[in-house]
């Protein structure tokens, strides 16, 4: 996984242009997993995977009353 603030500011760097183009993220991101930018995303396993579900429970719930 690629941070996407990362990734805006590598690209304003590179051409010191900040438009968006899809062809321009695609090198961007490239060259940051290239060079070793990025990170491996952490998936919670057992009893931490079941907390995070139920607190997205909770919220939706929250959020429907």
């Amino acid at each position: 996984m690629v941070n996407p603030l990362l990734v805006k500011k590598s690209k304003e760097l590179d051409d010191n242009s900040p438009t968006k183009n899809d062809v321009k993220d695609a090198k961007v991101i490239a060259q940051l997993v290239k060079d070793g930018r990025y990170a491996v995303p952490n998936l919670p396993q057992g009893i931490y995977a079941e907390r995070r579900e139920a607190m997205k429970i909770r919220d939706h719930l929250s959020t429907d009353l």
